[in-house]
C-alpha cells in the first residue's frame, strides 16, 4: 500500500477515463493499469500505460514514492488529470 488510503470503489481503465475526462473536466477517477515506468532516482513518479495510452503519474507535495522496481505490476490510482 502506497500513499494516502483510496476512497473510490469502481475502477476504469486508463483509456476509459483519459475519455471521460474529454466529457467532464476535474473529475476525480480511480484508475488500473499497468506501470511501464518508474523514476530510477527517486521513484517521485510513474508511467501507467494501456495499449498506446500513456500518463504519467506524479505525486501531491511529493507526499510519497513508489517501488522503483514496480515496473510491469498493475496498480490503483486515484486522482485526477493535469496538464
Amino acid at each position: 500500500k502506497w500513499g494516502d488510503p483510496i476512497t473510490m470503489s469502481s475502477a476504469i481503465s486508463l483509456g476509459e477515463a483519459l475519455k471521460k475526462n474529454t466529457e467532464s473536466k476535474d473529475q476525480e477517477f480511480l484508475i488500473s493499469a499497468k506501470v511501464d515506468k518508474v523514476c530510477q532516482k527517486k521513484a517521485c513518479w510513474m508511467e501507467i500505460v494501456d495499449g498506446d495510452k500513456k500518463v504519467r503519474v506524479t505525486f501531491k507535495d511529493y507526499g510519497f514514492f513508489v517501488n522503483p522496481k514496480m515496473g510491469g505490476s498493475t496498480v490503483l490510482a486515484q486522482g485526477k488529470f493535469e496538464s
